[in-house]
């Protein structure tokens, strides 16, 4: 891929949503072992909000529509895992530019 336009994003972040939802359980049986057994959910909601945002956002830069999903991600799962996604979305998204 030579170049990220904002029909690919939409089409990665809808792809990488799908094993997250379908191994909600999973992870959430994972993180129970050691932590509180959110992670499952947290993933979801996270993933569920980059999605949302890719969707209706009327934004046509790249970078910028990373960022913007990046925030959505803080703003709906705002734990540890929720913000090192996020973190990774909005740098990714820096780093992508215009």
């Amino acid at each position: 891929m030579e170049e990220l336009n904002i029909r690919d994003i939409r089409a990665i972040i809808r792809n990488m949503k799908i094993p997250i939802d379908g191994k909600r359980d999973y992870l959430m049986e994972l993180d129970s072992a050691m932590g509180d057994g959110d992670l499952g959910i947290t993933m979801s909601k996270a993933f569920t909000a980059a999605q949302e945002e890719a969707e209706r956002s009327a934004e046509i830069l790249p970078g910028k529509l990373l960022i913007k999903m990046g925030m959505a991600m803080a703003k709906a799962a705002p734990s540890t895992m929720g913000t090192l996604m996020a973190t990774g979305f909005m740098r990714g998204g820096k780093a992508v530019g215009d």
